[in-house]
């Protein structure tokens, strides 16, 4: 909220299931309550591929009027963006607040390209047009989605989402309990927060299965129950957050297996790909080399890239070709 009333032009990237959706609507609650003059609107490029100029602009447009109930006569032309701004915070005299998610859903370089210089464009003249801040936020650093001088990068600020803390994990799971009677063990507290290092996504994937599915009474979860969801997890379980890291490990499997079974390389986020793991929370940075810290995602990644028949080497070979 501070950089939003500075009126600052930020990213924020983290990878999927973060918790990044969250926080902006925590953040458009805010601003509805709390800054009447501003108008929040949230648009997300996942679906918008390598569409042309037109489509960008009418599914941009098309996201933004039903939030805020604009009614307008349809324009015979689609306006460019910078008066399409401009009318919106004269009609409604509010400064506009724009969030972007998923900004890499953008496939067209061309036009993300010119949708930058759009931005950097405004940014100069937020005043006159009435666009106060612009929030852009996806999986990968915006060095990582577009290489031009002329991007809003260097004028923009950047924030990270980091995962929850041990003590957040157990906080979570302490209102549980405060609003069902619910209780879990110590020690399940402590066992989702090792095999997750506090991911939200699999926090909450976690908690949720040992409340629904092992403890649907309203019993204490116990530590057998969280062993049976641990296992449901790593073998059974197609889980979106799993699934990701996994299909993402696929794509680099020569450094993967060096993490799992060889001499780990050393860490670099200039190293495109291994920027590309990072970005996507399969690997991190630990004292300088590569590593996969989230226990459950290591255990997912090990399972694929494991030997099928012990002592086959020529299955390392054959794995590079998945």
């Amino acid at each position: 909220m501070k950089k939003v009333d500075e009126s600052r032009y930020f990213t924020l990237f983290a990878p999927r299931q973060s918790g990044k959706t969250t926080y902006f609507q925590m953040l458009i609650d805010e601003i509805r309550i709390q800054r009447l003059n501003y108008l929040p609107v949230w648009v997300s490029f996942e679906s918008f591929g390598d569409i042309s100029k037109r489509d960008f602009l009418l599914l941009f447009y098309n996201q933004i009027k039903p939030q805020i109930e604009y009614t307008a006569e349809e324009e015979k032309e689609i306006p460019n963006l910078e008066l399409y701004f401009q009318s919106i915070s004269a009609r409604f005299k509010k400064e506009i607040i724009l969030i972007i998610d998923e900004i890499e859903g953008l496939k067209n370089k061309e036009l993300l390209n010119t949708f930058m210089h759009t931005i950097r464009s405004i940014y100069h003249r937020k005043e006159s047009i009435g666009l106060k801040s612009v929030i852009l936020a996806g999986v990968s650093n915006i060095t990582g989605i577009i290489q031009d001088s002329a991007s809003p990068f260097n004028i923009a600020d950047q924030l990270d989402i980091p995962y929850f803390t041990r003590e957040e994990v157990n906080g979570l799971l302490s209102q549980h309990e405060e609003e069902t009677g619910q209780i879990f063990e110590e020690q399940v507290k402590e066992g989702i927060y090792l095999n997750t290092l506090g991911q939200p996504g699999l926090v909450g994937a976690l908690a949720r299965d040992l409340v629904e599915k092992k403890c649907p009474q309203g019993q204490t979860v116990t530590m057998d129950r969280f062993y049976k969801t641990i296992d449901d997890f790593t073998r059974v379980y197609i889980d979106k957050n799993i699934s990701n890291v996994l299909n993402k490990a696929k794509q680099y499997p020569e450094i993967i297996l060096k993490i799992l079974f060889g001499e780990s390389p050393d860490f670099t986020i200039y190293d495109p790909d291994i920027q590309s793991l990072y970005v996507n929370g399969v690997i991190d940075d630990c004292d300088g080399t590569c590593c996969i810290p989230v226990p459950l995602y290591k255990k997912a990644v090990y399972s694929f890239f494991k030997p099928k028949i012990n002592g086959e080497k020529k299955y390392f070979l054959d794995i590079k070709k998945r």
